[in-house]
């Protein structure tokens, strides 16, 4: 299963202001490795967190010593990364944080004004194979005897090049505050321009040296490192290197209008992350199930209707169904396409049952249904698998999509009885009110049927799948797996035979080493097989408000980007004298 290679994704602290930002980068990270990039998420400190340490520093001790200044100073990245880190588990998706020492990213020079020179390139593609994300500290890296070493002010756009040269990566973002590079500083007080579509290194280096570390484009240009420059999210940015310098000539930037079917537990994440972006995406209507309920102070009761036929009465560009069953879905669902409205969806059950839906998702690159959620929650495994599909053979896929399943099997093997596991984990948010769909393998079967027209054009009917639950498991088969060191899991299979395709939900014994018996809770994976190729595994959480609200997310924002691109127009040239000769200098920090 072929990968597109190495993404490197720097933040500056111009979007990680502070903690309530490390949702958007994880939405930038996750818009990469779900389309099937390996990804190195770089991070610069928090907003002021380096001018505060410094500032502390000088006012406590004077003088200090370089040494012990750049330990200190180098802690605000480290802290950035961790909460990142945090931010990702919550999300689901799975990942390795990483410091400059672990990876060998040696400086040399001035402790405070180093220059990279060396990086353990097996660590890092380790870390990538075992998790495909890795999230590393900027601004600084270790001299020969181990020692802290800082990369200069804005060191972290130079630890992204130079990991990017290092990893031969296949692209580098740095995502900053601004949609692109600018002949003027658009902050400031001047008539603002177009961004640049692209740029050469040397005009980047004239106009961009307080947007990005000129140390860090001097080396790019030295090295030939192309990279980007945009903001959380975008669809277009700047793009630098061995180009000719453009503008991006006048284009509408569309705002998306959102009709949300659903303000559970999924859908309120939804729509409180809409709502923090008001220049992307506008909710203009909410459907509920009941209207005197309580709801939190934020939520705009104006907004709020009962009635499924007026939601989409707004002129809305896109439905977001997250009410789940079939009948009251089904009637908005085929109401939104049949007047052009997009739609987002996590409904498996809805979409096995009506693959006609997905028709389009097969044939065109700009669906019209996106439900990434629907199977695999934060797993992007309908990304994977197409992306499988269109460079190699698929003979078998393999996957455990059920978490609910995973927990109450592990819990009866530890002595738990099987109801009481089962109560256990509707607790704690893993299964449903309504249990029976996730035990008797179903919910599994729908997710099959889905990733399998989608990937592979194949129609399956959930309904005659081969589909055995855990739900009329023996006891005695759960303890004989434990008792001969097996770990039992609900597998789905589809595999390609002589007479066609095979589908098959099922209780499979598994050995402690395969890539199905790690998963654990609401973990789902998969694996694809064929094509002569090594076995690629997908793996994170499949269930859960943050991985379900994540992908959904990710389907808005490539929707958005989608129109960003139908309202693009072409650039032209730059010519100075179109602009002026004034350049006023950027603000420093982004």
């Amino acid at each position: 299963m072929a990968k597109r290679g190495v993404s490197v994704v720097k933040f500056g602290s111009s979007v990680l202001r502070d903690e309530r930002d490390l949702p958007r980068a994880v939405l930038d990270i996750y818009r990469d490795w779900r389309r099937g990039y390996d990804v190195v998420a770089v991070v610069s400190a928090f907003a002021g967190t380096t001018d505060r340490l410094l500032e502390d520093a000088l006012r406590h001790w004077g003088n200090p010593e370089a040494r012990a200044l750049a330990r200190l100073l180098a802690t605000g990245e480290s802290v950035a990364a961790a909460t990142l880190g945090l931010q990702l588990d919550e999300c689901g998706i799975p990942h390795t944080v990483l410091d400059p020492q672990q990876v060998g990213l040696r400086t040399c020079g001035n402790v405070l004004d180093a220059e990279p020179r060396a990086l353990d390139a097996a660590v890092v593609h380790r870390a990538l194979a075992e998790t495909g994300i890795v999230v590393l500290p900027g601004f600084a890296g270790c001299d020969a005897d181990g020692m802290t070493n800082l990369l200069g002010r804005g060191g972290s756009d130079l630890t992204a090049l130079f990991l990017a040269q290092q990893l031969g990566a296949a692209s580098c973002r740095m995502v900053k505050d601004v949609e692109g590079l600018h002949p003027h500083d658009p902050h400031g007080g001047t008539p603002s321009t177009q961004p640049y579509a692209t740029a050469s290194w040397a005009e980047a280096l004239r106009v961009g040296r307080a947007l990005v570390q000129p140390k860090a484009m001097e080396f790019a240009q030295r090295h030939r490192v192309r990279f980007a420059i945009g903001a959380p999210g975008s669809a277009n940015g700047t793009k630098v290197g061995p180009y000719e310098t453009r503008l991006r000539a006048e284009a509408s930037r569309p705002r998306v209008r959102v009709a949300l079917a659903g303000l559970g537990t999924v859908g309120l994440g939804v729509y409180r992350w809409l709502r923090r972006y008001p220049e992307q995406f506008e909710v203009v209507c909410i459907l509920v199930e009941q209207a005197g309920k309580p709801r939190p102070n934020d939520v705009d009761g104006a907004l709020l209707t009962t009635d499924p036929w007026a939601l989409l009465n707004d002129d809305a560009d896109v439905l977001v169904e997250l009410i789940g069953g079939t009948d009251t879905a089904k009637s908005l669902l085929d109401h939104a396409i049949t007047s052009g409205i997009d739609v987002v969806t996590a409904n498996k059950a809805l979409l096995a049952s009506n693959l006609h839906y997905l028709q389009r998702g097969v044939v065109s690159d700009e669906p019209r249904v996106r439900c990434s959620a629907s199977v695999g929650g934060a797993v992007p495994v309908l990304e994977g698998l197409v992306e499988a599909a269109r460079h190699s053979r698929i003979d078998r896929i393999e996957g455990v999509l059920n978490g609910t399943c995973n927990y109450v099997l592990d819990r009866v093997v530890n002595g738990c009885d099987f109801d009481l596991a089962v109560r256990e984990a509707q607790e704690k948010g893993i299964a449903e009110r309504d249990p029976s769909l996730d035990l008797s393998g179903r919910d599994s079967a729908s997710k099959l049927a889905v990733a399998a027209f989608i990937a592979l054009g194949v129609q399956l009917d959930p309904d005659t799948i081969d589909r055995q639950g855990i739900d009329q498991l023996p006891p005695e088969r759960i303890a004989r797996a434990a008792n001969e060191g097996k770990v039992l899991r609900l597998v789905a299979q589809l595999e390609r035979t002589e007479t066609g395709w095979h589908a098959r939900v099922h209780p499979v014994e598994l050995s402690p080493e395969h890539a199905l018996a790690r998963t654990r809770g609401e973990e789902n994976a998969v694996v694809v097989y064929g094509g002569g190729a090594s076995a690629r595994v997908l793996r994170g959480k499949g269930a859960g408000r943050w991985p379900t609200t994540t992908s959904v997310l990710a389907d808005l924002l490539d929707l958005h980007r989608a129109r960003s691109r139908a309202h693009r127009v072409r650039s032209h040239p730059f010519r100075s004298d179109s602009i002026g000769s004034a350049r006023p200098a950027l603000r420093a920090g982004r």
